[in-house]
Order: structure tokens, then C-alpha cells, then sequence
């Protein structure tokens, strides 16, 4: 009877441990960082698409250099 009394104690930790918060905390990160890339390209493109100036500089750095932008900077971007 007494090795029964742990069993409790493993089923609600292996409930814990297998629960989609704990599963977040483990996750790849290079999969974190593929995720957000690829949601960066993708809000990148439509901005583009969309002709949307303001929302596609939002996305541009504040470094940026483009071949057709005479200095650097979302200022120059949007002057180019």
C-alpha cells in the first residue's frame, strides 16, 4: 500500500510537465526565430503590395540603405 501514495504525486507531474505552457518554455528556438522571420517577410511583402509607404517604413531599420536611396535612414528609403 505505501508505494501506491506516490502515484498521485507522478500523475499531476507528468500532467504539469506536458502541459502547452510547459511545452512553450522547451520550444526550438531556432523555430522561434524562423517563425518570426518568416512573419517579418511576410508583413514585409504585403506592405509592399498593399503600396502602404508609412506601414512598409515601420518595417524598414532606421539604418536602412537601399542602391536607389541617396543616404541612409527610413527617410532617404522613402525618398528613393
Amino acid at each position: 500500500m505505501r508505494n501506491y501514495r506516490i502515484l498521485p504525486i507522478l500523475v499531476a507531474a507528468i500532467v504539469a510537465l506536458s502541459s502547452p505552457a510547459a511545452m512553450a518554455q522547451t520550444r526550438n528556438p531556432r523555430q522561434a526565430a524562423e517563425t518570426a522571420m518568416v512573419k517579418a517577410d511576410r508583413d514585409f511583402n504585403q506592405a509592399a503590395a498593399a503600396r502602404d509607404m508609412g506601414r512598409f517604413l515601420s518595417l524598414v531599420a532606421e539604418n536602412a540603405s537601399f542602391d536607389s536611396a541617396d543616404g541612409r535612414g527610413r527617410d532617404a528609403v522613402k525618398k528613393a
